[in-house]
Formats: C-alpha cells, structure tokens, sequence
C-alpha cells in the first residue's frame, strides 16, 4: 500500500492539516440565522436572538465562534449558492484548527497576528473577512496566527485559531 498526501486547495473553508497532534474541534448544531448567505472562510458570532450565528457586528469586542468551514460529509440544504451556506441552513463553525479563510491583505506572513472585519471600509466590505495589521472596522482575534504567507489565488491564506 501506498499513501500519498496533497497539498490543501487554497479555497476558503478548506481545512489545513497542521499539528496533527491537536485535536479539531468544530461547532456544526448552529444555523446560518443572517437573513442572507454566509461565505465560507469568514468568521462567525452568535446570534443572541436565535440559536445560530451571524457575521460580525459593526462594533468592537465580540463573541467570535470561529470559521465558516466546508464540511464535505454533510450536503447544504441549497445548493443553488456555492461557496456560501443559504439563511436557514446548518453551518459548520470551527473553533480550534487550521483553516483557509478569506484574506483581505496581500502582505500576511507566517505568525502574524489575525483581525477579523466587522464593518466596510473603502474597497474591504466582504464582513467576517480577516487581515494581518490593525486598521478601521478590524477587532484582534486572540489565539490566532497566520500559518502561511497570502496565496497567489487572490483574497487568501490559512490561519489556525484555538477559541475555546
């Protein structure tokens, strides 16, 4: 027998294979409670009217849960938004682990610290989206670290977060 291993594919909600020695732990019982589709590789917060979770607000010090992740063992409910989880339907949540998110700054390098987007500002307005440096409309993720340089596919990069 042979094993053969490749590369993750940079696309956002793909999860990394780093320390295969730390458990991941996702969150998957929340639905998408935003009203509209949620992007996968963006972070997430809990919705406080409903037991679910929503983008981000446009306000400094929340919850997040963690990542939007693509679960390939589970079919969404629609599929007619690819790349997206519909309003209504279960979303998978990862809270510890590495995962490809959506990068809004071409200049993220290895153990840069991760800044989650709460609210557009100029040509940013994609809301749960991360960054590498501090700037308006961004809120420090504690226990987050960038684990690879920007990818060349534009607007990505892997992370690997422990929120719990």
């Amino acid at each position: 027998t042979e094993l053969k291993t490749r590369q993750t594919l940079p696309l956002p909600g793909n999860l990394g294979t780093l320390d295969s020695w730390r458990i991941t732990q996702a969150q998957s019982q929340r639905y998408n409670r935003s009203g509209d589709s949620i992007p996968f590789g963006v972070m997430v917060r809990p919705d406080p009217a409903n037991p679910g979770c929503v983008l981000p607000l446009s306000a400094t010090g929340q919850v997040i849960l963690g990542v939007v992740y693509r679960n390939h063992f589970r079919a969404l409910i629609d599929s007619s938004t690819p790349g997206e989880v519909p309003d209504g339907d279960l979303i998978d949540v990862l809270a510890r682990g590495a995962v490809i998110v959506s990068c809004e700054d071409a200049t993220a390098n290895i153990d840069d610290p991760v800044y989650v987007r709460h609210t557009a500002d100029g040509g940013n307005t994609l809301i749960g989206a991360v960054a590498s440096a501090a700037g308006t409309g961004l809120d420090l993720l504690p226990n987050a670290r960038f684990v690879s340089a920007y990818y060349s596919t534009p607007g990505r990069a892997m992370i690997y977060i422990d929120l719990i």
